[in-house]
Formats: structure tokens, sequence, C-alpha cells
């Protein structure tokens, strides 16, 4: 049996490339993607090209082990989910002041267990901001839909702050990506006098595609908030 590990950017290049079709594939049974969310359809394309099964997966090094694991129905249903936490941690959705917020509310996930790290090599004021009162602060931003699944937000440094309104760019990216003619997209904030940031979108649109700004912000608009 064959696993192979993938990455987004990299998983849609070895899907397409022509070069995998001279390739015996007859052996791959799974495919493990993380290090971010996939563009939607991917799970369907690893069954039908590769007859595999897809898991998505989150984690960190300083975890000692994977955090979450989605199923392929999982993504499927919902292609933003991070699934569920493994068994053995101990996790929480936690505000700036560690306090615990409601199902449906964003906030930093944070964990614990026997497999997370003791602390940074010789960084001591790195492992006090990171673990702090008994939990590992992983920087990343979710939110629990309260049976069990996880959705990632965006890393917790990437906020936008725009006009006092918190805007995460990965929800604006995943939102763009589901446009027929986009490509990818990378969402970024830049200095404004008036708002003090705002949001700016990289857009690299389909092969003789040409979407116009409107047409791509009237497409966010039906997903997420203005």
């Amino acid at each position: 049996m064959t696993i192979v590990f993938v990455v987004p950017g990299i998983s849609g290049p070895f899907l397409d490339s022509p070069a995998r079709s001279e390739h015996k594939v007859g052996s791959l049974r799974l495919v493990i993607s993380g290090a971010g969310l996939e563009r939607p359809g991917i799970v369907d394309r690893v069954a039908e090209l590769l007859d595999a099964q897809y898991v998505a997966i989150y984690g960190q090094t300083e975890s000692g082990t994977k955090i979450t694991r989605a199923t392929a129905d999982q993504v499927r249903a919902d292609p933003r989910t991070y699934g569920s936490v493994l068994p053995g941690l101990a996790w929480r959705i936690v505000d700036a002041d560690g306090d615990d917020v409601a199902d449906g509310e964003p906030g930093e996930l944070v964990i614990r267990g026997g497999t997370v790290m003791a602390g940074y090599w010789n960084q001591p004021e790195a492992t006090a901001e990171t673990l702090r009162n008994g939990w590992h602060h992983t920087g990343d931003t979710f939110v629990h839909d309260g049976g069990g699944l996880l959705r990632m937000i965006d890393r917790t440094k990437y906020l936008i702050k725009s006009g006092g309104e918190n805007v995460y760019p990965m929800e604006v990216e995943n939102a763009l990506r589901t446009h027929p003619d986009v490509a990818d997209v990378a969402v970024i904030g830049i200095p404004d006098p008036q708002w003090g940031e705002t949001v700016k979108a990289l857009i690299i649109p389909r092969e003789g595609a040409t979407p116009s700004r409107l047409e791509l912000a009237e497409w966010a608009r039906t997903t997420i908030a203005g």
C-alpha cells in the first residue's frame, strides 16, 4: 500500500500533470493533505483519478502529533472543515482573555496532552507566550460548530482590522476561490487612511478569464459579510 502526503499548491499540479498518467499508481490507497485548505472538489478528483481515499489533517510540530482529522465525506459536506480533534488531546476555543467562546464564535484553538512539547529549546520567553495556564496556544483561529467539528478561520496574526471589524484573510480567500474564473488568490491587509487597514485580494485568473473587481466582490458578498 502506498500513502502520499500533499499540500495545497502541490496537489493540483500533481493531479493535472500529464506525467502522472505515465506511471503506475495502482498501489496508492491514501492521500493525506495538510498545511492548509485544498481547493473545492479535490476529494472527488483524488477518488476519480487515483482511486484513493482522501484525508485532511491539521497539526503543528509543537503538538507532537496531528491535532485534527477530517474524512473525505466531511470535506465534501464542508470544504472549510478541519474535522474533529484526535483522541488523546484536550482542546478549547478561547478569546484573548483565555475564556471559552460560544459555539459558532471564532477564537484561538488551545490544546493539551501527553504529546505536546515541554517548551522551545533555550527560548523561555517564546515558551511562556505559547504555553499559558497549562494550554498550548496554537496561534490559529477556529470555530466549533457544536457537533464536534472545527473550522479554521485563519492564523491569529493574519487578522486584518478594518474600521474596527475583524477580517480573516482565509475566509475571503475561500469565498473567492469558488468563483469559476479564479485559479488562486491570496488576501492581505494594506494600510488605509480611513479604515486603518483594508482588504486587498491578489487574483490569479483561470486561463482566458478576465473577471472584474465588481464581479468578484459581488460573488464574495453572497457567502461572507461585506
